[in-house]
């Protein structure tokens, strides 16, 4: 099973010089694309913005479909084009973006990036055109604002979406890559549609975990939609596979093998009176220890978990909505 890379459609307004320039830039375009799906198996699509993209100029005068016809390009990138734009599908189709998309607004660089908000809420990759310095990055910076549940909109924040418009930048997302894949895989052999489904299923789907039992309660009371169930669901098979490997490994816990891009709390948070205590939660031990690291599901949902690095086990303390802290309320 493979995943879909998706265009950043942004990286497209930056028009080349000249022609030349345009067809040095699709050369490299279509060169991580090449890779991205050949040596890194992701699947041989791109996902579009919409049908606008057909008609997109790459240079004044020089449209994309003029590229694609054109006898000075190498045929095989020709070629190569012909065959992803077969299966070209458009990002407003994904059943697993649902009303995520609606719920929030993401702009990089002061526009609104629909491609980038994608391959966010998708924990997939964005593809670019190098056409600016912005996108000669393994990373791009988003900015996010989302609605809550009662409609108002939350503050600001920033959030890193996984990125490549040069090959080079695809081997810095090697590992991700693999254990993304291998986590699409495993999360789609069993259909979980509730909060209530997740909590009953967990020993199941999720063995090597460990559930403290708020978690119910939270499920329950933040009723998650199917595409927070998604995006839980792949989060949790990451902290399986780095569970599973961690008990044969032993060591300490090292968030750069686990895919997700897990990060602590800060700690003028985790030190202030009223917003540490959130994150303490009690384990099935009986002991309550402070959830700092967690993983973001892209929706602005959390989950909170504790790597225990004497039984080299994980422990889920929290699933639900961004928790405040000292710069979020």
């Amino acid at each position: 099973m493979s995943f879909e890379p998706v265009l950043n459609e942004l990286s497209m307004e930056n028009l080349a010089s000249d022609i030349g320039e345009a067809r040095r830039r699709m050369s490299l375009f279509i060169q991580t694309l090449v890779i991205a799906t050949g040596t890194y198996g992701l699947k041989r699509t791109l996902r579009i913005k919409n049908e606008q993209f057909y008609s997109q100029e790459l240079a004044s005068g020089y449209p994309l479909a003029r590229w694609r016809n054109d006898r000075n390009v190498s045929p095989d990138e020709r070629n190569f084009w012909r065959v992803l734009t077969t299966k070209h599908p458009f990002l407003i189709d994904h059943d697993a973006l649902g009303g995520a998309a609606l719920m929030m607004e993401c702009h990089c660089g002061g526009k609104p990036a629909i491609g980038l908000q994608a391959a966010l809420l998708l924990d997939t990759i964005a593809i670019s055109v190098l056409s600016d310095t912005l996108w000669d990055n393994a990373e791009v910076t988003l900015t996010v604002s989302e609605l809550d549940q009662e409609g108002i909109w939350l503050p600001e924040r920033m959030e890193q979406v996984t990125h490549a418009s040069h090959p080079d930048h695809l081997r810095v997302h090697a590992r991700w890559i693999k254990q993304r894949q291998q986590a699409e895989t495993d999360h789609e052999l069993r259909i979980i549609q509730s909060g209530a489904e997740l909590w009953s299923q967990r020993h199941i789907v999720w063995p090597s975990l460990t559930f403290c039992a708020v978690v119910e309660q939270q499920l329950r009371k933040n009723n998650p939609q199917i595409n927070h169930i998604e995006a839980i669901r792949l989060r949790l098979q990451y902290l399986e596979q780095y569970s599973k490997e961690w008990v044969q490994a032993g060591g300490a816990f090292d968030p750069l093998k686990l895919a997700g891009r897990a990060s602590p709390e800060s700690k003028p948070t985790l030190e202030h009176p009223k917003l540490g205590p959130m994150r303490v939660f009690s384990c099935p031990d009986g002991q309550n220890r402070v959830f700092s690291w967690h993983l973001k599901l892209g929706s602005g949902w959390r989950i909170h978990f504790y790597p225990d690095e004497e039984q080299h086990v994980i422990i889920i303390g929290y699933i639900g909505p961004h928790l405040s802290t000292v710069v979020f309320s």
